[in-house]
């Protein structure tokens, strides 16, 4: 019976190592949360001058992250959990997450976005806007309503 020998090249084994620990470094619990409703949450740090709420939608500006304002198309995502300024939070990128809904509140079934200035009630900055799929712009689009939600507060919604 033939026996193969296999033949160990060094640098590949260098190679190699370098790759698992480039991995374990991307991957490692430092760069990505899964949260408990099913979301992958990805780190930042607030640096807008106050404290952010769990489900308000963030958004990036030249100076950094900022609550998403109206009209925004640069919405990233809700934050997962509250966080100070300057410290570390996490912003739900895809999977399940909690969007923080203007007065008008959440409807199942409706898609999830940022205000709009020609919205004629509730453009709270940072606050999700719920809104039917026939009057929806596809660019600033943000989720999928999987939780009703009468007036302000948290609604449980996919991201897409």
């Amino acid at each position: 019976m033939y026996k193969r020998k296999t033949v160990r090249d060094p640098s590949t084994d260098a190679r190699l190592e370098e790759l698992y620990q480039l991995l374990d470094k991307l991957f490692s619990s430092e760069t990505y949360i899964i949260t408990p409703l099913g979301g992958l949450a990805l780190p930042f740090v607030n640096l807008t001058g106050s404290k952010l709420y769990e489900g308000e939608v963030i958004s990036t500006s030249a100076s950094g992250i900022i609550l998403a304002p109206e009209d925004t198309f640069s919405a990233i995502a809700p934050v997962y959990q509250d966080v100070d300024d300057g410290d570390t939070g996490y912003y739900v990128s895809k999977g399940n997450a909690r969007f923080l809904f203007n007065a008008n509140g959440a409807n199942v079934g409706d898609w999830v976005r940022i205000s709009y200035s020609t919205d004629t009630v509730n453009t709270d900055t940072g606050k999700a806007n719920s809104t039917s799929m026939d009057a929806i712009d596809f660019d600033s689009l943000l989720a999928f309503v999987l939780e009703a939600r009468t007036g302000e507060g948290l609604a449980t919604c996919i991201r897409r």
